[in-house]
């Protein structure tokens, strides 16, 4: 047990001295020859992620057993039944090694392999292996295609290629170290490996696309803005494609048809065309759109299964005038990430202190706390999709970490010492803000779907392109946590520790929402829709503690400042109100104003604590009134309108 457990941490040491400081090494950037095709076009066909270009290599650890591998998923495989892979193509990294070998696995990473072939792999090169027997293709299975070695001696082994992509396909990185596990180096934000496999016959595929993605808006689309979709093909026959017929279908309309002509998408190429439309239905609800590859270069496709996506999209009428976010300058508000993992013994005490920051500043602080990292791959999985991307670029060393405003307040990177959380969050809130940002929350109960409504405006000039966030967390998730009773004994109920404010998803996707109406006085409305699930990672969903961050960027980092919605139960009151069942989860108090919404003229404002007690009385001036005087807390307010009275709820 002693040696399993001083292997495994050697192998997190060396991968992390490898991956995070050394992730690439200069090599010749252009492949040699060797790559480029020898066999007639129509008789050969190339399974790759990679480019051409060798960039770098990585490696764990010296006097290891390796392998890579590249994925071809049954839904490609089956295309090629009956022909056979003739030829693998590897570049190989710098450091030479030993026990090389051609692997060849189906089904599975961990199934026997059902091809090898011992080989010699020249350094920092591709190497051009043919097969001794060419393996013929089934099409049941997966297809795995890669290489084994043993690295050599030394601190560091450098020997597995990666391509110059800007990111790894998720089937184009297969790695393992040692007994380990297989991984993506992906996730160590390296690219693809550099592995190809040749396929040779008579009956390839000679007109064929893959239809891989359509992207679809974060948001809703405004009925004055004309409909623009993008859907990405890669070219998977052997014959280059100079024209697509593409034809898609919003709800019952009928089907529209575009084609795109001068083109030349080469084998293994890709694409991506833009579906514009003016004419459209104009009602605010839900509509579903289909997108398909007809036709290529005049031709059906021979495998068509793969050819249509299908999305939804809403419609609405955006206001296009401030309702809900203030105008004034106003300063930064505080968003704290915060690095966290069940396993880590010091975490509660980061918990701590970023609440207290919360607390000793309502409304202008706002912790998304992340579970990633070796300390959070555990049960339950409190992870998320998103959280190793944000965490790679800070450049923490240890956890707890955390960033405020994702800002380099020193050396080049944002991760901080959870020591230093107060006194960076004190520097930026007292920072001058080019946005305000405001954000409205409703949720059906029913069906559990979420509208998120987004207001920005620019007191100031901001970056030329910013970036629209919106995180879901969630509290009092009740569940285990090293160190808990001893540094967050306030979270200790009865043997488990209550989790707050826990990502749970990015509505916006990895790093946002693109805004480009940055100038001062520009104001943008966003309106996000979502279906809440029953659970994330079978941690089940409670809606009642939910909350909703939104966050505006520049690029990936620098957070400039945001605002959150969070539902909370609305207490009776009995000051001259009727009971409310449900109200609206709204958010958008700044600086001591409560910001009124209304689409209808307001007369006059009262709020209520939540005793009961009337605490102010006012008309409203240009939509809002001061709360200077009201301590922290929940309130309701009663609007007189024209139209009668309405009433919501506020916290402070």
């Amino acid at each position: 047990m002693k040696q399993k457990l001083l292997f495994i941490f050697l192998f997190l040491l060396t991968v992390r001295v490898s991956f995070g400081q050394e992730i690439l090494r200069s090599v010749p950037t252009n492949a040699p020859a060797s790559v480029e095709k020898t066999i007639a076009e129509g008789d050969s066909f190339e399974w790759r992620y990679c480019t051409d270009n060798i960039k770098g290599s990585a490696s764990a650890g010296p006097n290891l057993a390796m392998e890579a591998a590249i994925l071809i998923p049954q839904s490609v495989a089956r295309k090629y039944a009956g022909q056979k892979l003739t030829k693998i193509k590897v570049g190989f990294g710098r450091d030479a090694a030993t026990n090389t070998k051609i692997v060849i696995r189906t089904k599975s990473l961990t199934s026997t392999a059902v091809y090898t072939q011992n080989v010699t792999f020249n350094t920092e090169s591709w190497n051009e292996i043919t097969l001794s027997t060419p393996y013929e293709i089934t099409g049941n299975d997966d297809l795995y295609i890669g290489y084994s070695y043993k690295s050599g001696g030394g601190n560091t082994h450098y020997s597995l290629a990666t391509d110059d992509a800007p990111a790894a396909n998720p089937n184009g990185d297969f790695t393992k170290i040692g007994t380990n596990a297989w991984i993506h180096i992906g996730e160590q934000r390296l690219p693809n490996l550099c592995i190809i496999g040749v396929v040779e016959g008579e009956a390839l595929p000679q007109y064929d696309v893959d239809f891989y993605t359509l992207d679809s808006p974060f948001s809703a689309i405004d009925v004055n803005e004309p409909l623009s979709f993008t859907g990405y093909v890669k070219n998977s026959g052997v014959k280059p494609i100079t024209e697509l017929e593409v034809s898609y279908q919003i709800g019952e309309n009928e089907k529209v048809v575009q084609t795109f002509s001068d083109l030349n998408i080469l084998p293994n190429g890709t694409y991506a065309f833009n579906i514009s439309d003016d004419a459209y239905p104009t009602e605010n609800e839900e509509y579903s759109l289909e997108v398909s590859v007809d036709k290529i270069n005049g031709n059906v496709d021979e495998y068509p299964g793969d050819n249509t996506q299908n999305t939804e999209f809403y419609l609405w009428s955006a206001p296009q005038s401030r309702t809900i976010v203030p105008t004034q300058p106003l300063n930064k508000n505080v968003i704290l990430e915060e690095f966290t993992g069940i396993n880590c013994q010091y975490c509660p005490d980061g918990h701590k202190r970023a609440n207290q920051i919360a607390q000793d500043n309502p409304n202008r602080v706002s912790v998304i706390n992340i579970h990633q990292g070796g300390y959070a791959n555990v049960t339950p999985d409190y992870r998320t999709e998103w959280g190793d991307a944000i965490a790679n670029q800070t450049g923490l060393e240890g956890y707890p970490a955390g960033t405020v405003n994702r800002h380099v307040f020193s050396d080049q990177y944002t991760a901080l010492d959870r020591g230093n959380f107060a006194a960076r969050s004190k520097t930026i809130l007292s920072q001058s803000s080019y946005v305000n940002v405001a954000i409205n929350t409703t949720v059906d109960e029913d069906t559990q779907k979420l509208i998120v409504d987004v207001e920005l405006y620019y007191t100031a000039n901001g970056a030329p392109v910013n970036l629209l966030n919106v995180a879901i967390v969630q509290d009092s998730i009740m569940g285990p946590q090293t160190g808990g009773s001893t540094y967050y004994p306030a979270m200790w109920h009865d043997g488990k520790y209550q989790h707050n404010h826990m990502l749970k998803d990015l509505i916006t996707k990895q790093w946002g929402d693109s805004i480009k109406q940055t100038e001062a006085g520009s104001f943008v409305a966003k309106r996000y829709i979502y279906t809440i699930p029953e659970a994330y990672r079978d941690v089940p969903v409670n809606l009642k503690k939910l909350e909703y961050i939104a966050f505006v960027t520049e690029g990936k980092q620098e957070i400039i400042s945001g605002f959150s919605s969070k539902f909370d139960k609305v207490p009776d009151i009995e000051a001259g109100l009727s009971k409310v069942e449900k109200v609206e989860s709204i958010a958008f108090i700044y600086d001591d104003l409560l910001s009124i919404q209304s689409a209808v003229p307001v007369q006059s404002v009262t709020i209520f604590n939540v005793s009961g007690q009337k605490v102010v009385s006012s008309t409203v001036v240009d939509k809002t009134v001061s709360i200077k005087h009201l301590t922290s807390g929940v309130y309701i307010v009663k609007l007189q309108t024209t139209k009668g009275e309405k009433i919501v709820k506020v916290i402070k």
